[in-house]
């Protein structure tokens, strides 16, 4: 499934699932804007992402406000980054009073916010989220995403031709998740296991260190973005 197609799934969801809350807005009359909370990255290496959900989620609630439902978009900036999720949340809740959350997108955003929304009786929707981790992470979080084990598997099908496999990998939620999926699939074929700071735009030495023990095929697991 798309990005897109789960981006229009996650608003048509957020309406339905609300309900399932006791939070204020469930209490609120029917003609009252179902006020949405968003969660995307629209600055850094991600931002390609939020870009594009904004534009699907504007033109998804221009067609639900032709009918009775009535939606109110409140976007915030949780960059890819679990702080600035925590941050972008509490302001959608604190000061925006959204009755639902869309996001996190990616999996570091939403693992950092599943712990929050049981005490403030919310819901959240992602469209991206993977990691295997989010599962169980809060009976208040759900996701649209495939889990990373079906993508990890994907890797391990072609890794395993090969007896000797070296992996690179940035230090961000999702692409550790994939990495220790890689892990336990291919076992002893790993000869070199990088991990580099998240961001970082300068690899050369990571690169060379794992060539050094001369691997027959190289996994790179980079973050989305320029990276």
């Amino acid at each position: 499934m798309s990005i897109y197609k789960k981006t229009v799934g996650m608003l048509t969801l957020a309406a339905l699932l609300s309900g399932c809350s006791s939070a204020p807005a469930v209490e609120k009359e029917a003609k009252t804007p179902l006020k949405v909370g968003v969660l995307a990255p629209f600055s850094g290496d991600a931002a390609s992402y939020g870009e594009e959900i904004q534009i699907v989620l504007t033109q998804t609630a221009a067609q639900l406000n032709t009918t009775e439902t009535q939606v109110e978009l409140v976007y915030e900036d949780s960059k890819c980054t679990g702080q600035d999720a925590v941050t972008a949340y509490q302001k959608l809740i604190d000061i925006d009073g959204v009755d639902v959350i869309l996001g996190g997108t990616c999996s570091s955003e939403s693992l950092a916010i599943a712990p929050l929304l049981e005490t403030n009786n919310m819901v959240a929707l992602s469209a991206a989220s993977s990691n295997p981790n989010i599962e169980g992470a809060s009976p208040n979080l759900f996701t649209l995403a495939y889990n990373d084990y079906i993508t990890a598997d994907g890797m391990t099908e072609q890794a395993e031709k090969f007896t000797k496999v070296a992996i690179i990998t940035e230090q961000n939620d999702y692409n550790i998740g994939i990495q220790k999926i890689l892990e336990t699939n291919l076992g002893k074929s790993v000869v070199s296991n990088e991990v580099f700071e998240k961001g970082a735009t300068d690899m050369r030495n990571v690169i060379q260190k794992a060539l050094s023990q001369e691997p027959e095929a190289l996994i790179l697991n980079p973050n989305v973005g320029t990276t």
